[in-house]
């Protein structure tokens, strides 16, 4: 039964993103990056892809990365959100370990209130989701002071730091993340591990 009702949802947003493409002009846009650690040794890369039709905006991102440490370890993670209207509808996330399923979040907006689903875990949060990391790759997160994380379904803060800088914190454990713009385009991220520093820097 949760299996249909999730079909449906799907092909619901489907609709509604494909209806809109018969009346508008779709506006695509697209973003590659590499990963790497803090002494350029090469992880793997990333690609976002964003199409926008009128009040309508579609995003998916997607990395691989390789990892050799005590072990190997391959890593695929895809990300897919819909906002309509300014806020988040729908998101989810898959992760993947050795091209097995590793976690899952999914986030439904039901009237005012977001359902998440987190590995089989429920929880709701009851306020607006303007922006989210989905956002982050083509929208500097200018005077904001906190952005949703559809990957751990919470909020984080955001702070600026700099001239187009900003540090992302993880409210649980403390880790930070920091952002680098231009021109309102993600160009960096620097992401801080316990075993290491890994680098996301834009291609041109």
């Amino acid at each position: 039964m949760q299996a249909f009702i999730f079909m449906k949802k799907y092909l619901l947003y489907i609709f509604i993103f494909l209806s809109t493409q018969l009346f508008s002009q779709t506006v695509t846009d697209s973003l590659h990056y590499n990963i790497t650690t803090d002494n350029g040794l090469s992880l793997g890369h990333l690609k976002v892809m964003q199409n926008k039709v009128d009040e309508i905006i579609e995003t998916n991102v997607t990395s691989q990365t390789k990892i050799k440490l005590f072990v190997t370890v391959d890593l695929t993670y895809h990300l897919y959100s819909i906002y309509k209207d300014k806020h988040l509808i729908h998101s989810l996330v898959s992760v993947f370990l050795n091209k097995r399923l590793h976690s899952k979040t999914k986030v439904d907006r039901i009237g005012n209130t977001y359902q998440i689903f987190k590995n089989g875990q429920k929880a709701n949060l009851d306020r607006a989701v303007i922006y989210s990391g989905s956002l982050l790759y083509f929208k500097e997160p200018i005077g904001l002071t906190q952005i949703f994380s559809e990957f751990d379904g919470l909020i984080k803060s955001i702070d600026q730091i700099g001239a187009h800088q900003y540090r992302i914190t993880n409210p649980i454990n403390g880790k930070t993340s920091i952002y680098h713009y231009q021109d309102g385009i993600l160009q960096q991220i620097i992401i801080h591990h316990k075993l290491l520093t890994v680098k996301i820097e834009r291609l041109e």
